[in-house]
């Protein structure tokens, strides 16, 4: 008799989070500092917010573009932490494109005879 042989579990590593500070409070983001924005002043102009991270986050390369994109996400409700937070604007499958049905020339070619011969006869 051949023996049964068992399948191992694989472990998966945790997600990483993100990275921790002294004392255990997490690193800011900038995501978090939009959201404190906003919250304390709605009326913050695109340019002050552009001002106030490059302060905070002088590594990053972050605009105009960046911010107006950060004040649409946050007038949506769409960044995570965020009061009201209504998850991802995307639809589920919504990436991927429908491919259309491949019918070949003969098909065509015949189906465009049956037409003719009936708009004759």
């Amino acid at each position: 008799m051949a023996k049964a042989t068992r399948k191992k579990k694989v472990r998966r590593a945790k997600k990483a989070s993100a990275p921790k500070k002294e004392g255990g409070a997490r690193k800011p983001t900038i995501t978090a500092l939009v959201i404190a924005t906003f919250e304390s002043d709605p009326e913050t102009s695109n340019a002050d917010l552009t001002k106030l991270v490059q302060r905070k986050f002088a590594d990053r390369a972050f605009d105009l573009k960046h911010a107006s994109w950060y004040r649409n996400r946050f007038k949506n409700k769409l960044l995570p932490g965020q009061k009201g937070y209504v998850g991802s604007d995307r639809k589920a499958g919504s990436s991927k494109k429908k491919s259309k049905k491949k019918v070949s020339r003969k098909k065509t070619a015949k189906k465009k005879k049956v037409r003719r011969k009936a708009k004759e006869g």
